[in-house]
């Protein structure tokens, strides 16, 4: 959702910045909600949607930063015959709370699916929200070809239902 809207005038342009974080930072800070609406006039349910998720959004671009660009990896990964665990003392899973108790080892390692599940989810969430909000205050074209449906398949498929049954869990 790349669109300016001029509340004096009522006019649109396409000269928003063309990521979330350089719409939502300022210095990689987090801009207040009063300078973001000034700055860029969006219609308060999409800047709502941008603050709702923004923590989310901060904790995935700080493991994408840590991993990608500082080369920072979790410390250890164990793989067994359970699921893949990490350590929910160590850098970067020390400040997800998203495990319960009973998902924690004695030992403080805890499954790494369900942190995946929970960002997926996150954005899938997101993704959900903008599309019912811009559903509601764009005003889009009839359908080209009524009463056609577009089904997907793919060979992701099984993943994304086995991400749902995480999904279902947390």
């Amino acid at each position: 959702f790349h669109v300016f809207y001029d509340k004096k005038t009522g006019n649109s342009y396409s000269n928003l910045p063309k990521t979330f974080s350089k719409i939502l930072l300022k210095n990689n800070d987090l801009r207040s909600r009063s300078e973001f609406d000034e700055k860029y006039a969006l219609p308060p349910q999409v800047g709502d949607i941008y603050y709702k998720y923004s923590e989310v959004f901060l904790e995935i671009r700080r493991f994408r930063d840590l991993i990608a660009h500082q080369g920072v990896s979790p410390d250890y990964i164990f793989a067994s015959e359970a699921p893949t665990m990490v350590s929910v003392d160590r850098t970067p899973f020390s400040r997800l709370n998203i495990w319960k108790d009973s998902e924690i080892t004695r030992t403080k390692l805890a499954p790494l699916s369900k942190a995946m599940a929970y960002f997926t989810n996150e954005t899938l969430k997101m993704f959900e929200e903008f599309s019912a909000v811009l559903s509601n205050i764009v005003e889009l074209p009839p359908p080209t070809v009524p009463g056609y449906k577009t089904f997907i398949r793919s060979d992701n498929n099984k993943g994304i239902i086995n991400i749902t049954k995480l999904i279902d869990q947390l």
